[in-house]
């Protein structure tokens, strides 16, 4: 199914709320979406990292709601440290 997401081109979409809409709470959505998506799927990570998503992922967890800042989602996005720096 995650692959499925991807080939039918979601990512660029859910990149999209991150950057370009004013409410924070389509950002945070789009940023549980994501993280679903690249837990477990180095496809999905790969794509992510190669639509230009590294930056504004971090930059959503360093503006974003105490509750994103928890989320498994930016415990993940932290645990790929090498992933982004390499990105970066």
């Amino acid at each position: 199914m995650k692959d499925a997401v991807r080939e039918a081109g979601a990512i660029p979409p859910l990149l999209h709320l991150i950057t370009d809409f004013p409410d924070a709470a389509f950002a945070e959505a789009a940023s549980y979406a994501i993280g679903n998506l690249i837990l477990r799927n180095d496809d999905n990570k790969a794509a992510i990292i190669e639509a230009g998503g590294v930056i504004p992922l971090l930059q959503l967890l360093d503006s974003g709601s105490e509750e994103l800042r928890q989320s498994t989602f930016s415990a993940h996005v932290r645990s790929q440290g090498g992933a982004v720096a390499r990105a970066c």
